[in-house]
């Protein structure tokens, strides 16, 4: 039986300006805590984790989800993604 093991991870908020970084954690902790902007219209999380007690332990893989979605009338959040793309698949502000 495999179980997945959430290693380093890290939020990002779309915005009309595009994407921001926001909290990121180890585990289940936070270590760095950064508000969701008030503009951000969807949240998602980037992260690496690999799978623990099964023979591909120790191999990390990156994994993202989407977290927060606001309610919006029409196709307003995919007219974003199109402009600036899915979510960063990286821990580091520049993208």
């Amino acid at each position: 039986m495999a179980i997945t093991c959430l290693l380093v991870w890290r939020l990002w908020h779309l915005t009309p300006e595009g994407w921001v970084a926001g909290s990121k954690g180890f585990g289940e902790e936070e270590t760095e805590i950064i508000e969701k902007p008030a503009s951000a219209v969807l949240t998602c999380r980037y992260a690496l984790i690999e799978e623990c007690l099964t023979s591909a332990y120790g191999r990390e893989r990156p994994f993202v989800m989407e977290f927060w979605r606001a309610k919006l009338e029409g196709d307003e959040i995919e007219k974003w993604l199109s402009q600036f793309g899915t979510c960063p698949e990286t821990f580091s502000y520049d993208r």
